[in-house]
């Protein structure tokens, strides 16, 4: 990939969740600093060490599972603050990525569900609101383990 970079073919390259060891062995290594890291991130898997890694480092945040797979659609505090924003859970945990400046991929295969998706510009959560959000229990939605803590095998 770094020759395809070199030859003009690509812009960027980014890795997937490539924890603080795994970024810190890279640098050693004397690699590029990678664009974009992306990992699981929602109010209930928020990774802060790799989080503010990656801002010191100028490394844009993918987050993947922003909806948390619907697992926290009932939840009541989800749910109350939803309603008082006149939205969704899902458009008050994708908003909640946004106001983190994390490059958000929701994903959905129905129409209805993507258009709402999109809509979540036209409100703020406030800072109290956040402070709620960034305090949930913490719980991974992801199926897979959590790798970012895995030996660098670079």
């Amino acid at each position: 990939m770094l020759k395809l970079q070199e030859q003009g073919l690509i812009r960027s390259l980014g890795v997937s969740n490539f924890g603080v060891l795994h970024l810190e062995e890279m640098e050693k290594a004397g690699l590029p600093t990678p664009a974009v890291n992306q990992i699981e991130l929602n109010p209930f898997w928020r990774l802060d060490d790799i989080v503010n890694h990656c801002r010191q480092k100028g490394i844009a945040l993918m987050g993947y599972c922003p909806l948390f797979r619907g697992r926290k659609n009932n939840d009541p505090v989800l749910v109350e603050m939803a309603s008082r924003y006149k939205k969704t859970v899902p458009q008050l945990l994708i908003r909640w990525s946004v106001q983190k400046h994390y490059i958000t991929i929701p994903k959905s295969t129905q129409k209805d569900r993507i258009i709402e998706n999109v809509d979540v510009f036209d409100f703020v959560i406030t800072e109290e609101d956040m402070k709620v959000l960034d305090n949930m229990p913490t719980e991974q939605c992801a199926s897979l383990p959590n790798i970012t803590n895995a030996p660098w095998k670079g």
